[in-house]
């Protein structure tokens, strides 16, 4: 008699958690359509907090700092290994921190990569 009341709470629950619009839930998705992003997609400079995404000049842009680097802030990057300074993508950090005005020109590059 256990075996068969164990074997009716597994069944029951297992119907339970599949609930049956599961298989809706990637059709919802694919139609999403913020309004941050619209605005991006559209050519607007917007970082979208819920999508964790951005646009600058209709171009998607998936990293915050870069976003805001890209639109005019001095920032520096860690993920991506790369600092803006004046909306200008530098790669080598030294040179950074010299147009950034946070240390001295770099020994590779004088303070100039491009």
């Amino acid at each position: 008699m256990i075996r068969f009341f164990t074997i009716l709470i597994a069944l029951t629950l297992s119907t339970v958690s599949t609930p049956a619009f599961a298989d809706d839930a990637p059709k919802e998705e694919a139609k999403h359509q913020c309004e941050g992003c619209s605005k991006g997609k559209s050519g607007e400079s917007h970082w979208c907090a819920g999508c964790k995404k951005g646009f600058v000049d209709g171009k998607e842009v998936k990293c915050e700092a870069c976003f805001k680097g890209k639109t005019g802030e001095t920032v520096w990057c860690a993920g991506c290994s790369a600092g803006y300074v004046g909306g200008e993508k530098i790669s080598c950090q030294a040179c950074f921190d010299h147009k950034s005005g946070k240390g001295a020109a770099c020994a590779e590059h004088g303070g100039a990569e491009d």
